[in-house]
């Protein structure tokens, strides 16, 4: 005698609609396009007003160049706070996590990952050396770096005495810093130093924002954002745009 059993329908998921992924990556698309192209477009104006020129056209390449170096320069920031907040070693132990989340180190390993990344985005930049009075130089940075990071590492140790640490990563953090603005505000002209100010300073605005923010659809919050972005802009338009060499889209003649 035939019955009829219920058929079982655990496991099984709807097959995804290919329509409405089309149509989110399409709207994602254009969501990104439109956010480079006006980023673009601003930083653009904002260099050209420099030499008492008007308007852009917001069809030419370069204007997407532009966009493109704007969020590359803001994106960066945000990947490493979203990464630096969650890092762990594969063999941690309390007392190396307790180590991680010190101010000191992550104020040491924050100028450390913003000075690589300065120094990697330094053959994009027209960078001069040596066209100025003398300072610390890269190497002389570099070295620093090196001698904070062993007193760093050996704050690990629970003998160690911590104000040395904390000595060492003020130190070189305070020195990247100073020949960042230096070059940036004295020299007007972008070193490896100056790229890595941008980021050191990007880091903190991203992790207070993160931090102190609801990210609710408000208005006060919206506002706040606006200024920060159209502060980051204009930045990013007079101190590093017009560094940035010509073949690589950049605005340096």
């Amino acid at each position: 005698m035939a019955t009829n059993a219920p058929v079982s329908s655990v496991g099984l998921q709807p097959a995804p609609d290919a329509a409405k992924i089309v149509d989110f990556v399409a709207k994602s698309a254009i969501v990104l396009a439109t956010i480079i192209y006006g980023c673009g477009f601003l930083v653009i104006s904002i260099d050209q007003y420099r030499y008492g020129l008007a308007g852009a056209n917001l069809l030419r390449p370069k204007v997407l160049a532009a966009g493109i170096w704007f969020l590359c320069f803001v994106t960066i920031p945000i990947v490493l706070v979203n990464y630096g907040t969650g890092f762990k070693f594969k063999y941690s132990s309390p007392g190396r996590d307790q180590w991680l989340r010190m101010r000191s180190t992550t104020l040491f390993f924050s100028a450390v990952s913003s000075f690589w990344i300065g120094l990697i985005l330094s053959r994009a930049f027209d960078i001069q050396i040596g066209a100025e009075p003398t300072g610390p130089s890269t190497g002389t940075i570099s070295l620093v770096m090196l001698l904070s990071g062993a007193l760093i590492l050996a704050d690990q140790y629970s003998h160690f005495p911590h104000w040395i640490a904390v000595l060492a990563s003020l130190g070189f953090g305070g020195l990247l810093l100073f020949c960042g603005i230096r070059d940036l505000a004295v020299w007007h002209r972008t070193s490896v130093a100056g790229l890595a100010f941008w980021f050191i300073a990007s880091d903190y605005l991203a992790a207070l924002e993160m931090n102190s923010r609801n990210w609710k659809l408000t208005v006060g919050n919206w506002l706040q954002t606006v200024a920060v972005i159209l502060t980051a802009v204009t930045s990013f338009a007079g101190l590093y745009y017009p560094h940035i060499k010509a073949s690589w889209g950049g605005g340096s003649p």
